[in-house]
């Protein structure tokens, strides 16, 4: 919840039995009024990004715990009025569009900690099983497409992604072998 007279956002973390701990309070930039959260550096946790009416946007990282770090504030224009976060550019990571009633405008924050995947899954599904060996032996056999980005085919870390990989992958899947690596 954004609260906007005392500059913060409140959290709840969920217990996991329907109910929540005491509400905390994180600092964010002057006058938040709006939230839109999503993993914003690959980490695999929920972090937190606020649109403050005194023209900034503010974004908080989850340390996985229920805490987040102190809030970053980047610029943006008047009367920042909602925050909202999709992959603009199709480098894998979540961007930030502000829209900024004060100046009918809107301010994009291109995210630059990306691009993240998971290594060894190869069909983006976010689970390394067979059948992200069965999307590498369709790419390199049959013309299927790549995997994007292409480095989260390469599971052996040989610098390229072909048959070997998938090997790789089913020797991870099948009997317990190396977990896939990152280039």
């Amino acid at each position: 919840m954004a609260n906007e007279f005392d500059n913060t956002v409140t959290g709840l973390k969920n217990n996991g039995d329907a109910t929540f701990a005491a509400a905390v309070n994180f600092a964010v930039g002057s006058d938040p009024n709006s939230i839109f959260s999503a993993d914003l550096d690959g980490d695999g946790d929920i972090d937190l990004a606020t649109a403050n009416l005194s023209g900034s946007v503010s974004v908080l990282l989850n340390y996985g715990d229920g805490s987040f770090s102190s809030a970053t504030d980047f610029g943006a224009q008047a009367m920042t009025e909602a925050v909202y976060g999709a992959d603009l550019d199709g480098d894998g990571d979540i961007d930030l569009v502000a829209a900024n009633a004060g100046s009918s405008s809107v301010s994009v924050f291109e995210n630059l900690t990306g691009p993240y995947y998971v290594c060894g899954d190869a069909n983006g599904d976010e689970a390394i099983n067979l059948a992200d060996a069965v999307y590498l032996i369709n790419y390199v056999f049959k013309g299927g497409p790549a995997p994007n980005p292409l480095d989260s085919g390469d599971a052996n870390c040989d610098d390229a992604v072909n048959l070997a990989d998938a090997v790789y992958l089913v020797n991870y899947v099948f009997k317990g072998g190396p977990a896939p690596c990152c280039p």
